[in-house]
């Protein structure tokens, strides 16, 4: 399966490594507590403002998470036009995804010039949502300094495939620099190091992996990024989603309301990792 041709997107505005304003921060039951590391992650400058590559869940209406009006599937990005870039030929990503009647996900990775290099079907996922995450093996190894698509769907009815709940995005591949090299040397064993020498050079992906899983014993840090660059992305998606409603649009407050459940939920959920079904 190839990806769905790319929507054009509005170019939005660099919304990473800067704290969140107290506009955005209605009523937060996720603090960022006091002392908190702060990885001070900033995404390169050539991937702010790029044309989004996500349009943003698919199909809302008989969707298979209908029942949350604006709580879609989201992939765990620094940037609203999911961007992320990796050091890793076979990088993990990860999603949140609402609570869901899907009959099963399907993940796909196709290169630059739209040839499909990975597909994994009837992935099971978890119907009361969470995290989720997937790892692309070695068999389907990325070459590094290239650009690749993604596409996650929810499977709502294999029949009706518009039905498909669906985000999707691009992974660019980097070789670590000199400085990045160095810092990762300096840091050893030390995941939470490790993570702060990826934050530093702008790589999302291992950044990312670092913290969420070592969140149970890192929770102040865990929290931290949620806070300071997943939340403000997911506030973009929601405002976005809310403009596109043709009726009944949601209210600020509403709005809000919202960005905390979904914060709150990517903050607290278990992660869990796809597999296939037998």
């Amino acid at each position: 399966m190839l990806l769905m041709g790319w929507k054009k997107s509005i170019q939005w505005k660099k919304i990473v490594g800067v704290l969140l304003s107290p506009a955005l921060v209605i009523g937060s039951g996720l603090v960022v507590p006091e002392g908190a590391l702060g990885l001070d992650f900033s995404a390169p400058s050539g991937d702010v403002g790029r044309p989004a590559s996500s349009m943003g869940g698919g199909t809302r209406g008989g969707s298979c998470t209908a029942s949350n009006p604006m709580g879609e599937l989201r992939a765990l990005m620094p940037l609203h036009n999911n961007i992320g870039r990796t050091t890793s030929q076979t990088p993990t990503m990860y999603w949140y995804v609402p609570k869901n009647t899907a009959k099963y996900g399907e993940f796909v990775v196709t290169d630059e010039e739209g040839n499909e290099l990975y597909l994994e079907e009837e992935l099971q996922v978890p119907a009361a949502g969470g995290l989720v995450k997937i790892t692309i093996p070695a068999t389907a190894m990325l070459e590094m300094g290239k650009e690749y698509k993604w596409q996650m769907s929810l499977v709502c009815d294999p029949e009706d495939r518009s039905t498909d709940e669906w985000d999707r995005g691009k992974l660019v591949t980097v070789t670590p620099d000199e400085n990045l090299q160095k810092a990762l040397e300096a840091a050893g064993t030390d995941t939470l190091k490790q993570a702060e020498a990826y934050a530093s050079a702008g790589i999302w992906q291992e950044t990312l992996g670092a913290i969420i899983e070592m969140r149970q014993e890192r929770q102040t840090e865990w929290t931290d990024l949620v806070e300071k660059v997943l939340k403000p992305v997911m506030q973009q998606h929601l405002a976005r989603e809310n403009e596109a409603r043709l009726n009944q649009k949601l209210s600020p407050e509403e709005l809000a309301q919202w960005l905390e459940q979904i914060t709150e939920a990517i903050a607290t959920s278990p992660l869990v990792e796809l597999t296939a079904a037998n």
